[in-house]
């Protein structure tokens, strides 16, 4: 009996065992599933962001964001808050250290990226960079090598912005006919997003040279041009109510320096600036 009641608790114990080795069995294929389940989840997510987001950003091209927000910082100001209950925020622009000192870190990075084995792209836009850069900071000569050699380049906006800088260092020099020639070959150049600015710059030239006629002309055909209530073809109305066309009101209206990208893209259209007015009371279109 007892020997009966020993090989019955053996099989009761091997019972329990299979049942045991069954149950983590269990768990071993639940935590496999599990573990291949969030494999393929995380490579999906991955592969949607990177479908999504495309190609990863290279390193040169984030070296270029730098350098191009340096050099917007370089001409931007900010608002202080002075102390006192009833002050007021006064907007104070960078002084000339500070333009200088910006430039020069943004001439640094660009002269980088500029060697650097990246895109066309970015290496082209580099070059542009350094032109502008060394513009402002009154290397004209080497302005004028970088920004030749950015006017060769295959994207269009890249080498319409860097003949328009072209133009900027030769009003820099005096130059008044050959900047004259850079911003009318500017204007009759098709699909340019720089013709209306290059426009304008050639009428202030020509009422420079003495040639009041053909920067009317010019003028209006801005106006003509339109649209009506475009800030484009405001200023040049206003120009033309105010006889700014004419060699002696002239110089009253700043020529326009080179222009300034923003930070996303290398080739943004230049700001036209808001003239002072020759007439008492007259006040430019806003």
């Amino acid at each position: 009996m007892g020997k009966q009641k020993s090989q019955d608790e053996r099989a009761e114990d091997l019972r329990e065992l299979y049942s045991k080795a069954d149950a983590h069995d269990k768990k071993r294929r639940n935590l496999i599933i599990n573990i291949i389940v969030g494999a393929i989840v995380a490579l999906a997510v991955i592969a949607y962001f990177v479908i999504t987001a495309g190609p990863p950003v290279s390193r040169t091209a984030l070296r270029l964001a730098q350098g191009i927000q340096s050099y917007g910082l370089a001409f931007e100001g900010h608002q202080e808050f002075p102390e006192g209950e009833n002050s007021k925020p006064v907007w104070v622009e960078p002084t000339p250290e500070e333009t200088q000192q910006r430039l020069s870190e943004a001439l640094a990075i660009f002269n980088e990226v500029a060697q650097d084995p990246g895109s066309d792209f970015d290496r082209d836009s580099a070059v542009l960079y350094v032109g502008m850069c060394a513009l402002h900071l009154g290397n004209l000569d080497q302005a004028e090598q970088k920004l030749t050699q950015a006017a060769e380049s295959e994207f269009d906006p890249l080498r319409q912005q860097a003949r328009y800088t072209l133009g900027s260092v030769m009003l820099e020099r005096g130059q008044l006919p050959e900047a004259l020639e850079y911003y009318q070959g500017l204007a009759a150049e098709p699909d340019n997003y720089l013709a209306t600015a290059a426009k304008m710059e050639s009428a202030r030239i020509l009422a420079w040279l003495g040639r009041p006629d053909e920067s009317q002309a010019v003028l209006e055909g801005i106006v003509e041009a339109g649209p009506e209530d475009g800030p484009d073809a405001r200023m040049a109305q206003w120009m033309l109510d105010q006889g700014l066309y004419l060699t002696h009101l002239v110089d009253l209206i700043p020529l326009g320096g080179p222009a300034v990208p923003g930070p996303t893209s290398p080739a943004e259209a230049p700001v036209v600036p808001e003239p002072t007015a020759p007439v008492e009371g007259a006040t430019p279109p806003q």
